[in-house]
């Protein structure tokens, strides 16, 4: 029986323009439970699995539903002393005058009561993109750690999937042995949402409103099947 669903993610799970309603929120109010959503714009994977660390073992999940979404390879995290807590840095871009501008930001402000950015390591982050970050590495690393989640939850009265929300994939036997949302069989659920033209618009990637809807309906026929088979 669930009696309670936590979300842990970027923007793709929480980001809303103009509705109220994601798909978790359309989730937690199938099971008619309550929903903590503690998902995050900007988050990277690391600071996603840091704070789904801190719940699960502080023994916050109660028999829970976990949502975890991973998010942009093309992100990390660092510890800001100055808030005590984890945040995030990704590679962005944008173009000015047709020209495009590539930097890196962090999501500290989100954390801070001000809301002002004190992120000061612009050189050290893009030195480490552009020269340290393997996709391909990280991709791997990242679902060895989903794995490793999903046996400790395993035994507990919890239940978790997973939900992946970035452009680059690879069919792994890592994948495999997760409890892995595929919509309509695609590992991505970014290149499912832009191939059926479920995201805000051409350029936003976030699931329009009806995308939320479609994506929760997917979702919670997988979540069901899977309970039955229990």
């Amino acid at each position: 029986m669930i009696k309670s669903v936590y979300s842990f993610g970027c923007s793709y799970s929480c980001w809303r323009q103009d509705f109220y309603t994601g798909f978790a929120d359309i989730v937690a109010q199938h099971f008619n439970v309550p929903l903590q959503n503690l998902s995050l714009p900007g988050n990277s994977n690391e600071e996603i699995i840091f704070e789904f660390n801190k719940r699960f073992f502080s023994n916050e999940f109660n028999d829970s539903l976990v949502l975890l979404q991973t998010t942009h390879l093309v992100r990390t995290a660092y510890w800001d002393k100055g808030i005590d807590d984890v945040v995030s840095i990704q590679l962005s871009k944008n173009v000015v005058n047709g020209i495009e501008n590539i930097f890196t930001k962090s999501n500290d402000n989100l954390k801070r009561k001000d809301n002002i950015t004190t992120f000061n390591k612009q050189d050290f982050y893009t030195d480490y993109f552009f020269n340290l970050h393997d996709d391909l590495f990280e991709y791997k690393k990242l679902f060895y750690y989903l794995n490793h989640i999903q046996s400790s939850v395993k035994n507990t009265n919890n239940k978790i999937v997973f939900l992946h929300f970035d452009d680059f994939t690879l069919e792994s036997p890592l994948i495999s042995n997760l409890n892995f949302f595929k919509p309509d069989g695609e590992t991505s659920s970014l290149i499912w949402a832009q191939k059926n033209r479920l995201t805000y618009s051409e350029t936003d990637y976030h699931l329009s409103e009806y995308g939320n809807k479609v994506y929760a309906e997917k979702l919670l026929d997988f979540i069901n099947k899977d309970q039955n088979r229990e």
